[in-house]
């Protein structure tokens, strides 16, 4: 089983009280006489009831790339307007969210036909289904296709996504609380100006794996150290967050980062990878304070 005790118990809940699911493991194990785990007792109650525990939730710091079944419950915590794009001469259409729950966050991208079932707002919780989950930039994304399932649920999910430096993990989606301590030049790569992916330098030419020889866009990417008592970690950022950086921050500036924390093997150190950053005024600040 890929299940933790506590998941198969989240799913009994839909069913039990915390009472009478205690009362049946203790009663299962007593049955095969101790020769199962609490979380094989409880998969077998599962069972009993009819829940497919294979079509079960899935956290939001548990998905991994390439994931396509199960279902996530978050928070919508930012929401974007639906835009278009054109490909290949086709003019497509795609809106990104944030959501959140306990163990983390996660942008979502809709395209195409999905867009028109993002009627819900920030504040609102969704329910996902068919979740497909893939890597940009090195960060998370799950994207909705033709397989996917979007609602509003009735669930409240309560999200303490803030984290501390010195407590940070590889692989989880956190808010930070900090102080720009050393910020770097900005750099720049190129990108095809059709599809917006890298490219690569030929001679006097620029290749797209897609597209072949492009016309190229220019787009930055900043680095800056940031400090919040407990340590300091890099902070990266690309295009719109690298932008905002550029034209908006410098030394001193206490901010508020939101990203996935990732580990850059050439440096063996954990780095931020920020999906969006925003100012701290200080009355936040001092009330984030006071709730610790």
């Amino acid at each position: 089983m890929n299940l933790e005790y506590e998941e198969i118990v989240e799913l009994l809940r839909k069913y039990l009280t915390d009472e009478q699911i205690d009362r049946k493991i203790e009663a299962k194990l007593q049955e095969l006489s101790g020769l199962i785990s609490r979380e094989g007792a409880a998969c077998i109650i599962a069972h009993e009831l009819g829940i497919d525990i294979n079509a079960r939730r899935l956290k939001i710091a548990r998905l991994i790339r390439g994931v396509n079944t199960g279902e996530v419950i978050g928070k919508v915590l930012r929401m974007n307007d639906a835009r278009e794009f054109v490909r290949d001469g086709n003019v497509g259409r795609l809106r990104g969210f944030l959501i959140g729950d306990e163990s983390g966050v996660i942008r979502v991208v809709a395209w195409g036909d999905m867009v028109d079932n993002i009627t819900m707002g920030v504040g609102d919780s969704v329910k996902i289904e068919s979740v497909y989950v893939r890597e940009n930039n090195g960060t998370r994304e799950i994207h909705l296709n033709e397989r996917s399932k979007i609602t509003k649920s009735d669930e409240v999910i309560n999200i303490n996504k803030r984290k501390h430096i010195g407590e940070v993990a590889e692989g989880f989606d956190v808010e930070i609380y900090g102080t720009i301590v050393q910020l770097f030049e900005p750099r720049f790569y190129e990108i095809c100006s059709k599809c917006g992916k890298r490219v690569q330098a030929n001679g006097e030419n620029f290749v797209c794996k897609e597209h072949g020889v492009v016309d190229i866009e220019k787009v930055p990417v900043v680095n800056f150290y940031l400090d919040d008592g407990t340590g300091n970690i890099r902070v990266v950022c690309f295009r719109k967050e690298a932008e905002g950086v550029m034209n908006s921050y410098s030394a001193g500036e206490q901010i508020m980062v939101q990203g996935r924390i990732a580990n850059n093997n050439f440096f063996n150190r954990l780095e931020l990878i920020a999906n969006h950053i925003e100012t701290l005024e200080p009355a936040r600040v001092i009330e984030e304070l006071e709730r610790e």
